[in-house]
Parts: structure tokens; sequence; C-alpha cells
């Protein structure tokens, strides 16, 4: 219902804006062209490091930048970009809350000849082609993803005892973002794929959507453990769409008595996440989680920045911005094999032993 309202009062206000709305005129690039940030929130890692980059890089690119915080309220976000909106700013980045609410947004941008620059989160693909300047900054979702299940699958080979019942099938839990979130798919897709293609027979015992954060992972990682005590197959891998709820589910397992710091292989449940997060690779410091995939962090800001000045001299976005193709608007940074950070813990190979299922630790 509130949702229903605010694109209410949005359609009315684009009807007294459209108009008059008239092209921008831009007869020079700006000395020093302004650039407003507009973020859901900044309670996590991948944020707040964004939002520190974007700092420390926006001198070099000669931005002015300014931040706004909707703290997750989307009637927040819109009032503030609705009083930005015709401010000398060009272009507008904006990490939106509700996907749903792309349409509206654009169709405000466009009445204010103001491009933008969407990062972390996408509307629909067709809703960013109905405005040539609307773009997407941010990395390789589905890469991130297919980079996990490499992980695995080369630890699997490494230590054959992780399949617990000797079914030859992996018992999988799947701890998910958001579902309108366009990385949710990307990376869950292409890890069960990647796995697809090496033939390893995998069996979800649970899937969920959380919301990012560690709490959401807590929850969902007991939510598939009574689950897989009703269907008796052993928890024999955990896949998550990132470090937060990775260690959330990292809480969950230690309380199982599994997954200890320096603890052994007949206890440790494989556990990957992808961020980077400096909790994370600590945890792989004491062996109590797998792997994760490492975020460029300060390419994303600097593909932002480099973005943002090119639109606001008026140019059209290039074909190639810091050797980044632009794949139809969207601007997405490519993982490295760098990028994938392992465990040390269980390189060396020990004896095959059974292992304990995780309703028996």
């Amino acid at each position: 219902m509130r949702k229903t309202l605010i694109f209410s009062l949005f359609s009315i206000m684009l009807s007294f804006i459209l108009p008059y709305a008239l092209p921008p005129v831009q007869a020079e690039c700006p000395a020093r062209p302004r650039l407003d940030v507009f973020y859901c929130k900044q309670n996590n890692y991948f944020l707040t490091s964004l939002s520190e980059q974007l700092h420390q890089q926006a001198d070099a690119f000669a931005i002015d930048l300014h931040e706004h915080i909707a703290s997750g309220n989307l009637d927040h976000q819109f009032q503030s970009i609705s009083t930005h909106i015709n401010e000398p700013s060009l272009p507008l980045a904006v990490n939106i809350i509700d996907v749903s609410f792309g349409n509206a947004l654009i169709d405000l941008a466009m009445a204010n000849g103001k491009p933008l620059i969407f990062f972390n989160c996408t509307p629909d693909p067709l809703v960013m082609q109905k405005y040539p300047k609307a773009f997407y900054v941010g990395s390789d979702s589905a890469q991130s993803g297919a980079l996990q299940a490499e992980i695995l699958l080369d630890f699997m080979a490494e230590h054959p005892s992780i399949d617990r019942d000797k079914d030859k099938v992996l018992g999988l839990v799947l701890i998910k973002g958001q579902r309108q979130h366009q990385s949710t798919a990307l990376r869950t897709t292409a890890a069960l794929e990647r796995l697809q293609r090496a033939e390893r027979s995998a069996l979800i015992i649970y899937e969920a959507n959380g919301d990012w954060t560690k709490s959401s992972g807590e929850y969902i990682m007991r939510e598939a453990i009574a689950e897989a005590e009703l269907k008796h197959h052993p928890i024999e891998a955990v896949l998550c769409n990132n470090d937060e709820m990775a260690l959330g589910a990292l809480q969950v397992l230690q309380e199982k008595g599994y997954n200890l710091p320096h603890g052994s292989i007949e206890n440790f449940i494989p556990l990957l996440g992808i961020d980077g997060l400096p909790q994370a690779q600590q945890a792989l410091q004491e062996g109590t989680m797998l792997g994760t995939i490492r975020q460029d962090i300060s390419g994303i800001a600097a593909l932002m920045l480099a973005l943002a000045h090119e639109l606001a001299c008026g140019n059209s976005a290039p074909q190639q911005l810091h050797s980044i193709k632009n794949a139809d608007k969207y601007f997405l940074l490519p993982f490295s094999p760098q990028d994938k950070i392992i465990t040390p813990h269980f390189a060396v190979n020990t004896a095959a032993q059974a292992a304990p299922t995780i309703d028996s630790p």
C-alpha cells in the first residue's frame, strides 16, 4: 500500500515536470563536476568500503562528491532524489532500495536530463534500455558464483571424505541474497551450472533468501540444519551469496561443533562466501571457512568516477572505460584468479576418514 502511494505521488509529480522539462545544456566540461551518490544504506562492508574509495579517489577524477544515505527507507530515498534532481549535478549515482522503483526513477531522470549510474543493484534490463543515459557499474556476479564452485570442486577432489555418506551426491545448502537483487540469481545459477558441468551431482537440502546480513545467514543456517535432519541427508557444503551471510552461517555451524578454529577435516563443512571481508579472510586463516571471492571495490569506485566525469562533460558513455567494455550499458569488472582466496588450513591432504553428519556432532 505504501509503495503504491509513493509511485502514485511520483506519477503526479512527473505529470507536472514532463511538460516543462528541457534538454540539458552542456556548454563545456565543468572544472569540477558534482556527483550525488545515493545509498540505500551503509551498514555493510561493501557499501562502506565503496564510500571510502569514492572519497579517496574523487580528487583524482576532479569530482565534487556528495553522499546521501536513505537508511533502507524508500520514502527517504525518493524524497532525497527528488530534492536533488534539479541541482546542477551530472549525473546521479544510485544504489536503489527497491528495483521496482527503477522505472519511476528513470522517468524522473529523463524528465530532467540527468544521467544515472546505478551501482550494487540494477533495475530490470528492459527498464534500463528505455533511457540512453542510464548505466550500471559493478562486478561480474555470475563469474564470482562460478569461482565459488571451482574452489569447492578443487577441495572435494583433494578431500573426498567430504562426501560424508559416500553416495556421490553433494548435500548443498544455498544461502542467497535478496530475491529481487540481480546478483542473487546470477551468483547462485552460475555456481550450480559450474558444478553441473563438472558432473558433480548435488542435492539442494535447503535454500532461502536472506538480506545480505549476518543475522539472516544465521537464521537460514538454523533452518537448513532442521531440514537436513528431516531429509536424513548430511550437509556437505554451504554456498553463500556474500561473506556477511557466510559468517552468520559459520556461527551456527560452530555451535554444532563444526568449523572450529584450526580444527580437523572430519569436522569441517566447506563454507564459501563472496566479497573478501576482513572477517572472512580471518576465518580462512583459522580454517573455519573454505573460501571467498574478493571484490575489487577500488576498481568499481574508479569506474563510477570515470563514467561520471565523462557524462558530466556531456560525452556519450565510451565503448571502453579503464579497459572494461561497455556491455550494452553495463560496465562489469571481471574477477581474476587472484581474487579467489582459499584457506591454507587444509592445503595438505589428510587421510580420508568417515566424517560425522551435521545432526550428530
